[in-house]
């Protein structure tokens, strides 16, 4: 114990020593990726773990590992390094060692005591989705979307097994959404999705694929097998169940599974006989932990709630207080507190017997699905998936104010010119929002259910447009100032996605997932041309600051730069393989901006005038959705997947 309380404080003295100038103690200044200035949010959250002494918690994210004193709640430190979200932590069972899943496809393994990266481990083809120490730490096992398991030397990251989790009838690889040690080590459980109500047991030693149990789909019926031993993988898929997440009872004398049938169901591990089944949740069991003393079980799920069971008498304290799904559960060694994370994007403590709420440990920022810089460039704006509007101090870093109304995913902000009011537009409840910028009050709902993905103000303020994937995936015109709609613009014949005004307010365009931009005349709505394309769905335009050009962004990796007044192709700037997600001219003409999707999390930089390429930043951990310059073209800032908006400095950019 001793050895362990001296670990967490050489930890804390280290990141202490890290800490950045200008911002104190605010760990998401540190590690900027160079040309960034400044990092607003700090990141997506997709796992937590306690650290075996209970003082530290872990947190998997889209920026990094978060380290929180779990007692506290103060953040300790960020470990960064991996080139995609990180997916998902666990601790060594003696706690020297962090290990780390990515969407990058590594594993990362950490000095608990310092913060220095160990190793790289590679060896996966798509990303790690789960990962596990043996009970004895000297294996890990890693799961990943390529429907493998792999075992490896928990110390040298040295392969020793690959466990092969099945294929879909589809064809499909599906990722391996749960493993879970027994307490012996002898042996490991799996499940995956799509891979029906079932789940796989390998012998450690071995490799050796053991049992599968579960439920055998038989014309969509699930016929409950005690021990389905069958290794020609010929029996259907559910389309639609399977099971999300393991546990095995401190004793291993139990296996709990529970999945998207939104039950739990309890397994005798010397028979594999079902035993009991709990259901009480709304929706999918998204995953489980035991109390140390394996008395109680608690279950989180889609419908938002984390369950406390009595495993001897089934009867269970519900615990509400999310707005999203459960996404990680850990009990702290003593069993006196419980620790949560959803994606409300909150972590919570929670008394680990009576399910009484402690405290709220952290709050992070989701994906942010769009951006937009106030005329005067001191107010960044983002919209997040997470149903939140937050406004930002783009100098600073300060975050302004938060907008929360009736509404999840924010797709899409727009300022109004003046400033002073600021659109929005949601996913699930599809309706367009107008809000006082200055006392973040909510004006007015133009519209419910109209599909809204983009929104964009006409320069003189007197216009809004919004498009998506409305009624036939037609394009909106509102009057700015009255809230009326004015007319419904059809042509497309496929999601609208990205909508922009030329500079001086006569034209818009349109790019839609029909592979076309069509050019608008701004007060009839009349169709003036088409650009196609054919090469890709358009996912994004930007028009030249003099309004001659236009380029787009396909899900094809093609950037190419238009003549608007001719309609012809001026030349095609990129061919990449990768879906770009989102593009910007700077304000003097002079680059353009270009930002990929997930698989490829980078900003691009190309000469506007012959179409080479400038150069590449690199920081996101997930595809950036959003790009905007600053006014005054001092500051582009990019939105990302992984959580975070980085601020990077041009004319640093530029010398570089």
């Amino acid at each position: 114990m001793m050895e362990t309380r001296s670990c967490i404080l050489a930890t804390f003295a280290f990141l202490v020593a890290f800490l950045p100038n200008s911002f104190g103690l605010d760990y998401v200044q540190q590690q900027l990726p160079q040309g960034a200035r400044a990092r607003l949010g700090n990141g997506k959250i997709h796992d937590i773990a306690y650290s075996p002494d209970g003082e530290h918690l872990a947190v998997a994210s889209g920026i990094g590992i978060w380290l929180y004193d779990a007692r506290s709640g103060d953040e300790v430190g960020l470990l960064t390094g991996h080139t995609g979200q990180v997916t998902c932590v666990a601790f060594s069972p003696v706690g020297d060692t962090l290990a780390s899943g990515s969407e990058d496809n590594n594993v990362r393994l950490w000095d608990a005591s310092t913060g220095k990266r160990l190793k790289v481990i590679k060896g996966h083809s798509s990303w790690v989705t789960s990962i596990a120490y043996s009970p004895d730490g000297s294996l890990l096992a890693t799961g990943s979307g390529d429907s493998t398991i792999r075992l490896r030397d928990a110390k040298t990251g040295k392969h020793r097994a690959t466990l092969k989790h099945r294929k879909s009838l589809t064809g499909y690889r599906e990722h391996v959404a749960s493993i879970v040690f027994s307490p012996d080590g002898k042996m490991l459980a799996s499940a995956g999705g799509k891979d029906g109500n079932r789940f796989r047991l390998w012998e450690v030693n071995t490799g050796k694929l053991l049992k599968t149990v579960g439920a055998e789909w038989r014309d969509g019926v699930a016929q409950w097998w005690k021990d389905v031993t069958r290794k020609d993988e010929s029996y259907s898929d559910s389309p639609e169940e399977y099971v999300a997440c393991l546990a095995f009872t401190p004793d291993g004398k139990t296996l709990a599974s529970g999945g998207t049938d939104q039950k739990i169901r309890f397994w005798e591990t010397n028979t594999w006989e079902l035993v009991k089944t709990f259901e009480n949740h709304a929706s999918s069991v998204t995953y489980l932990a035991y109390s140390p003393d394996g008395k109680s079980i608690v279950s989180g799920s889609s419908d938002t709630t984390i369950r406390l069971w009595d495993v001897a008498g089934s009867n269970s304290k519900t615990i509400a207080g999310y707005s999203e799904r459960i996404l990680g559960l850990a009990f702290a060694p003593d069993g006196k507190t419980l620790a949560s994370a959803s994606e409300d994007n909150t972590i919570r403590l929670w008394d680990g017997v009576t399910g009484r709420h402690l405290k709220i440990l952290a709050t992070h920022t989701d994906s942010v699905s769009s951006i937009a810089f106030s005329r005067d460039g001191n107010t960044l704006v983002s919209g997040n998936s997470d149903g939140t509007i937050r406004l930002w101090e783009p100098h600073t870093g300060v975050q302004l104010d938060v907008l929360i109304g009736d509404m999840h995913e924010v797709l899409s902000v727009a300022f109004s010119p003046d400033g002073d009011t600021l659109a929005s537009g949601s996913g699930r409840d599809s309706a367009i929002r107008l809000w006082n910028v200055q006392t973040g009050k909510n004006l007015k709902i133009l519209a419910k259910d109209v599909g809204t993905s983009n929104l964009v103000y006409s320069p003189n303020g007197e216009k809004l447009v919004s498009g998506g994937w409305w009624r036939n995936n037609s394009i909106l015109l509102w009057d700015a100032h009255a809230g009326l709609l004015l007319k419904t613009i059809t042509g497309h014949t496929a999601k609208v996605s990205s909508i922009v005004f030329s500079p001086d307010g006569l034209v818009f365009a349109s790019g839609s997932h029909d592979q076309t931009v069509r050019l608008w005349d701004a007060d009839t709505g009349r169709h003036l041309k088409t650009l196609a394309e054919g090469a890709g769905r358009v996912a994004a335009i930007a028009f030249s600051p003099d309004g001659n050009a236009l380029v787009t962004g396909e899900s094809g990796g093609n950037i190419n730069l238009w003549d608007v007044v001719a309609g012809k192709l001026i030349r095609n700037i990129s061919k990449d393989s990768g879906w770009v997600a989102s593009v910007a001219f700077s304000p003097d003409g002079k680059t353009i901006a270009s930002g990929g999707w997930w698989k490829n999390p980078e900003i691009q930089l190309w000469d506007a005038a012959t179409g080479k390429h400038l150069k590449t930043l690199e920081g996101h951990g997930g595809g950036i959705q959003g790009l905007a310059f600053s006014p005054d073209g001092a500051v582009l800032a990019s939105g990302s997947q992984d959580g975070t908006i980085l601020l990077w400095e041009w004319e640093q950019i530029k010398s570089e």
